[in-house]
């Protein structure tokens, strides 16, 4: 039998997303990522996120407890873990937003799919999420807009602190801790793109 769609309403004030928002849009730009007002190609963008999303199942595969934080013995200092793993999708949520000049401000009421408990459905959970925010038009109670859907990105980053708060971890703290080590890496981190 087919369980029924539940909806959840959260009141959310915007406010910090959006400091991250500018902050990781800032970080990118002077890391050699992005030109400042140049948008990555959609596809690029959308399989980054994803590929964040496939680090975090990797880190649980390995048996990393969810909620914790390591350090990789290869770069001091740079944390890892499947919440770390979360925190970059959500990050790069941020840089594609600033990327677009969208910076959400103020207290919001969304209504979300009520959020899967179990890490391998949250995962498939925001995988879904991405994918949507890609299908221009696909979603009619969001506007669509240079074929990304911005507040179906917004609200996938609300739902990881939403996540990570019912089971007691400061999300948002992880975040802020993967941003203070990125503004500190090499140019583009030492990769291509």
């Amino acid at each position: 039998m087919k369980q029924p769609i539940v909806f959840v309403d959260y009141d959310f004030d915007c406010r910090s997303i959006a400091e991250m928002v500018i902050a990781a849009g800032e970080t990118a730009i002077n890391s050699g990522f992005r030109a400042a007002g140049e948008i990555r190609p959609v596809e690029e963008s959308k399989l980054l996120l994803l590929s964040e999303l496939s680090e975090a199942l990797e880190e649980l595969r390995n048996g990393v407890n969810i909620s914790a934080t390591y350090f990789n013995e290869d770069k001091p200092g740079k944390p890892e873990g499947v919440i770390v793993e979360i925190a970059d999708y959500c990050i790069r949520c941020f840089d594609i937003l600033h990327s677009l000049g969208y910076i959400p401000m103020g207290s919001q009421r969304l209504r979300f799919y009520e959020i899967p408990e179990s890490p391998i459905k949250f995962l498939s959970f925001l995988s879904t999420i991405t994918e949507k925010a890609f299908e221009e038009n696909e979603i009619p109670y969001y506007p669509a807009g240079n074929g990304i859907d911005k507040n179906a990105l917004i609200a996938g980053v609300i739902m990881c602190g939403v996540f990570f708060e019912k089971i007691g971890v400061n999300f948002y703290g992880v975040i802020r801790e993967k941003m203070g080590y990125n503004r500190k890496r090499p140019f583009k981190h030492g990769r291509e793109f």
